[in-house]
């Protein structure tokens, strides 16, 4: 494949994956402070959150190896 055409594919399809990394991350400690201040809806919700933010990671992720 040549890279060369792709290049401001590959660089938005890292940013995008660092963003979810960030926001799975986020939403990891938002669960984590609501489940310490005893608020268990938030935090399921919070923690619902994160796992979708990691499955888009993961799904980037097999993109760019594909891409490689």
């Amino acid at each position: 494949m040549d890279h060369t055409k792709i290049k401001g594919t590959l660089k938005n399809l890292r940013a995008a994956l660092s963003d979810e990394l960030k926001g799975h991350n986020f939403y990891v400690k938002a669960a984590e402070i609501a489940k310490a201040e005893g608020l268990s809806e938030a935090a399921e919700f919070f923690r619902n959150a994160a796992k979708i933010e990691k499955g888009h990671a993961n799904e980037i992720e097999e993109i760019l190896k594909k891409l490689k």
